[in-house]
Order: structure tokens, then sequence, then C-alpha cells
């Protein structure tokens, strides 16, 4: 509509868009499936053809639950500290904004070169396994440097650095 009021022309990106949006939109309320077909039409009634109407054809299927979360790929760094960030959790009901925000979570905690979640279908259609699926980084660091001042001569200094001590997340510097 906005296009329209513009006289600007059909533009495909913002269609993608509006798509994208829209699946966002029901994954939000449980659909995780939900499928959006845009579908352009030429304006009934407009005599050169010039118009162009946009029709979405939304398919829900079956509102989505999560049975359980499986991580994987995390040699290191234990799996409740993994879960811990995780927006959603076992026997809720799916969404979209949740699983987002948890793999944003994990990519912040800086632990790991890759955080990404996927739905696995089970036998039941009604609900999901989300597989958390990380590849891990090195958290550590060994530090040393040599300085020369008039005042003192020579330093030497040097750090110990771990920021997932054990596994468990914490942080330690010596």
């Amino acid at each position: 509509d906005d296009l329209a009021k513009k006289g600007d022309y059909f533009n495909l990106s913002v269609m993608q868009a509006d798509t994208r949006k829209l699946t966002d939109f029901y994954a939000d309320y449980g659909y995780a499936f939900a499928n959006v077909n845009p579908q352009p039409q030429k304006r009934s009634g407009d005599g050169d053809g010039a118009l162009v109407d946009v029709v979405y054809v939304i398919e829900k299927n079956n509102k989505i639950y999560v049975r359980q979360v499986i991580v994987e790929g995390n040699v290191k760094t234990r799996d409740n500290v993994i879960l811990r960030e995780m927006r959603i959790t076992d026997s809720e009901p799916f969404e979209g904004s949740k699983l987002r925000r948890s793999t944003e979570r994990l990519n912040k905690l800086g632990y790991f070169e890759v955080a990404e979640a996927e739905l696995v279908p089970t036998a039941n259609p009604d609900e999901v396994d989300l597989k958390v699926k990380v590849k891990e980084k090195p958290t550590g660091a060994l530090m040393a440097g040599v300085g020369y001042s008039t005042f003192s001569a020579f330093g030497v200094s040097g750090t110990l650095m771990e920021r997932n001590l054990w596994g468990k997340g914490y942080n330690v510097a010596l």
C-alpha cells in the first residue's frame, strides 16, 4: 500500500521481506512450519495493467510444541551452560522469537564459532526436537610482555586467562 501511494514500481525484495515477516509472525505464535505464498496478480479493472495486487496465501499447518532440546557438538562446555541460555525449553509451545533470542545469546557467549538451532520432526506431527548445534572455539589466552623504562629498567609481565573454566562458563585471569 505504501508503494502504491508513492507510485513506486513493484519491488520483489519488498515482497520477499513481507513474506519473511509473515512467516516470522506465525512462528512467534507456535506455527513453526507455516507456509506463506505470495501471488502477484494484475489489478482487475486496470486498463493498462500497470497496477499489481499481491495476495499472500497462508497455510498455518499444526501448532508445534518442543518435545526436547538436544545439545550437539560441545566437547568442553557442559550442557547446562548452553541450556541456561535457551529461552525455549522442553515441553513448551514453539515460539520463533524465543528461538532467535536463544541463538543470539549462545553466539554472544564467545565460547562458540557457530551456534545454531535446527527443528527435527518427530513421530508426532505436533512435536519437534530442537537440536542445538555448536562448534567450540578456544577460550584460553596466554599473554607475555617485556618492557623497558628509565625508572625501573626492564620489566616482564604475563597473563593467563580462561573464559570457560572447566566448561562451566567461569571466567578467570591471573
